[in-house]
């Protein structure tokens, strides 16, 4: 025969045995660690873009090289 438990599967959890207070102190501090992970996750996250944008923009000032050696074209003045 199949024996059935009288107990729910939740008088089992390791929270269950402690009392109210502490288990909400529990739950909040869960949470509260939840929340701090998240936010250094973007701010790192957000770090790092930056750190990319910086990288990857252009140089001020020079001029790349043509591969053949011969002088880059100098733009035309306008016609008046």
């Amino acid at each position: 025969m199949l024996r059935t438990c009288q107990y729910s599967e939740a008088a089992f959890t390791p929270t269950a045995a402690l009392p109210a207070p502490v288990r909400d102190a529990v739950n909040a501090a869960f949470i509260d660690a939840l929340h701090l992970a998240l936010r250094c996750g973007s701010a790192a996250l957000a770090a790092a873009a930056l750190l990319v944008a910086l990288l990857l923009r252009p140089q001020r000032g020079v001029a790349p090289s043509p591969a053949d050696g011969r002088p880059a074209p100098q733009p035309e003045a306008a016609q008046r």
